[in-house]
């Protein structure tokens, strides 16, 4: 039984699927006090912002549609690191910017049939897959996983390599890094 944390979760609707343990964040005042009339355990935190450790340490973080929207996204990462317990997983689930380049001139209604891509009026933040993959490794995390076709059985899609690059979404699956020390700032060499 692990403790789930949903970050970025409304007012909690996923946590009916998750062990009563389990909790979520929302920066969305109405929206916590919403989940909180449900019964659910949501708190009112900002991730990159606020001191988390009172909150359990958790098993597994979901952070669905949240990061293409956070101001500080290097200190919001480590915060979900500080979250997690030893070897515990991180879901991120993001738009990415297609690496088909006619894809990105295209967007509208192509974009929202191909899963939705980055939309600049929308976001302050823009991922490719590398990208993603190197700001949650700079982060403290190692990633497992990286697919726009998450979970089985979606998953075998990702043998065609077109399918592949044409989603403008991507769930990427970590887990902490034990070996590597996240810090709250961000260090070049």
């Amino acid at each position: 039984k692990k403790i789930i944390c949903d970050v970025g979760c409304g007012c909690g609707v996923n946590l009916f699927h998750c062990q009563p343990e389990s909790y979520g964040i929302e920066i969305n005042k109405n929206k916590v006090e919403w989940g909180q009339k449900l019964g659910l355990n949501v708190f009112n935190r900002n991730v990159g912002e606020d001191d988390l450790s009172d909150l359990p340490k958790a098993g597994v973080i979901w952070c669905g549609g949240v990061i293409e929207h956070v101001d500080n996204l290097h200190r919001f990462l480590v915060g979900l690191n500080e979250l997690l317990i030893t070897g515990g997983q991180l879901f991120i689930h993001a738009s990415i910017v297609p690496s088909v380049p006619i894809l990105q001139l295209l967007g509208g209604k192509l974009g929202a049939y191909m899963g939705g891509w980055y939309a600049p009026t929308m976001h302050c933040n823009a991922f490719t897959r590398k990208t993603l993959q190197y700001v949650c490794e700079a982060a403290g995390f190692e990633t497992f996983e990286m697919s726009p076709f998450y979970p089985k059985p979606f998953s075998v899609m990702n043998k065609i390599p077109i399918l592949r690059t044409m989603m403008g979404k991507v769930t990427w699956v970590g887990r902490k890094n034990n070996k590597k020390r996240a810090t709250k700032s961000f260090q070049t060499r």
